[in-house]
């Protein structure tokens, strides 16, 4: 390799280096602003164990259920209702609230309540909670802009 191939190849290292650093200092404080101009959102993963007979019917109360969520909830962002790959009988749900209080506002609703008192004799035992989180991206500014796209499935 000739001299000057070899520093136009550092020199070109040398740029690359320097630009993947400021995109990734400037991506950096966009996080940071981002999560600085706008109060995160507040959301849990729940793991469901079901019973293999009632799979099905749990299935039909639950996407029911959360389609009347998505739709009548005003501070319900996300809720996603996802299987295990392994384990068709254990499911996992991954919420998004604006707040605390619209979580324990939508244990109260009716839509909960019917739900729960249907599945709750077709689960494997409890509910369990495996986070309580915060929300950094999307923003809550990009979450209320997805939300009417949810209700349309």
């Amino acid at each position: 390799m000739s001299v000057a191939k070899f520093f136009r190849n550092v020199t070109y290292s040398a740029v690359g280096i320097l630009l993947v650093g400021a995109c990734a200092s400037f991506g950096e404080q966009k996080v940071l602003e981002s999560s600085h101009t706008s109060p995160s959102m507040y959301s849990i993963f729940v793991i469901v164990n079901v019973k293999p007979e009632h799979r099905e019917a749990f299935i039909e109360a639950s996407e029911l259920a959360a389609q009347g969520t998505v739709r009548a909830e005003p501070g319900v962002f996300q809720f996603h209702m996802l299987v295990d790959e392994t384990n068709p009988n254990r499911f996992y749900f991954f919420e998004i609230f604006r707040d605390e209080q619209n979580l324990e506002a939508h244990w109260e609703t009716e839509n909960f309540k019917t739900w729960w008192g249907t599945v709750e004799e077709m689960l494997d035992g409890e509910p369990e909670r495996v986070s309580t989180m915060r929300t950094v991206f999307p923003s809550s500014g990009g979450l209320e802009k997805q939300k009417p796209g949810l209700a349309n499935w």
